[in-house]
């Protein structure tokens, strides 16, 4: 994980920050600037989500297949548990909301995946 964020880290952050001004721009333009608060919250909880995810991962790594398959299940859990308490509050804020939260999560999701597929081809190469 620390040689991908040495790698790639600097590209997620520009990409991030030119999706966020562009996301920005447009909900200045619609009087809306608030959402962009809960597209950043998204980006967090998708940062969240997917470092427990490569946490996870090395821990279960390290145990015998019985236990790894208990442990992964168990962080499986956790990582839905966290993420529907966070959807669970931007729904009871306002639906515009939780679907900002939604569209932030995803689309950091989407940037960090599509890093990690080219950090992998350019390891492999």
């Amino acid at each position: 994980m620390q040689d991908f964020m040495a790698a790639r880290g600097r590209t997620i952050i520009r990409t991030i920050a030119v999706i966020t001004l562009i996301l920005g721009l447009g909900l200045h333009v619609k009087s809306q600037l608030y959402l962009l608060l809960a597209v950043i919250g998204g980006y967090l909880t998708a940062v969240y989500y997917i470092f427990m995810l490569a946490a996870r991962l090395q821990k279960t790594m390290l145990y015998l297949p019985n236990k790894a398959k208990q442990k992964a299940w168990m962080g499986t859990i956790m990582r839905f548990t966290m993420l529907l308490l966070v959807l669970l509050l931007a729904v009871k804020l306002s639906i515009t909301i939780f679907f900002a939260v939604v569209i932030g999560f995803f689309i950091m999701d989407i940037i960090v995946f599509i890093n990690i597929i080219i950090f992998s081809y350019n390891k492999k190469v």
